[in-house]
């Protein structure tokens, strides 16, 4: 059976919960691993995960901020591929959550075809409240028709069933939620 690793950084939002019972959920097995991106952040994680039902997940403390700072997670998610040793990883920010099935799919689509290194899948954009907007067919798969990296910056506005979001994008790739690494 193919081995995933799931990797979340975090500092400790509430959103976090929401992430690790989205893993729990899954309809394939996969194992878990969140930074918790520096000591200032360990009670807020410690308490959040302090529930005999989180005892499956492996957290892994490190001792200083690497430059999260309430938002980026790079630098985790360049050096956790080298601490886990599934065959799989994915990762999930610790705002962001997966459907159950989400880690059964990318990982039929690697054994669908061997050759493969990266799946990745959309995703979907839920208001506030928890309710479903529409499907991000765009900006979840990166903006390949962008060539100038020089400035990625710029307003989408995506209309669907009648709600219109607008969220800056600072960014020119994947989202690292959507997809999956061999």
């Amino acid at each position: 059976m193919t081995s995933v690793a799931v990797i979340t950084a975090t500092i400790g939002r509430e959103s976090l919960l929401r992430a690790v019972q989205s893993v729990k959920a899954q309809t394939y097995p996969c194992k878990h691993y969140i930074f918790v991106d520096g000591e200032q952040y360990f009670s807020a994680v410690q308490q959040l995960l302090h529930s005999p039902i989180y005892s499956d997940v492996t957290i892994i403390y490190l001792p200083m901020n690497t430059g999260a700072n309430n938002m980026f997670n790079s630098s985790i998610n360049a050096v956790a591929p080298f601490l886990v040793k599934e065959d799989i990883i994915c990762y999930l920010d610790d705002d962001n959550w997966y459907d159950a099935h989400h880690i059964e799919q990318l990982v039929r689509c690697h054994q669908q075809d061997t050759t493969l290194d990266v799946a990745y899948s959309l995703r979907k954009f839920i208001d506030p409240q928890g309710n479903f907007i529409c499907n991000d067919d765009f900006e979840s798969i990166g903006l390949y028709g962008i060539h100038n990296h020089q400035s990625c910056h710029f307003k989408f506005i995506y209309q669907c069933q009648e709600v219109q979001v607008t969220m800056p994008l600072p960014f020119c790739g994947i989202d690292a939620n959507c997809y999956s690494i061999k």
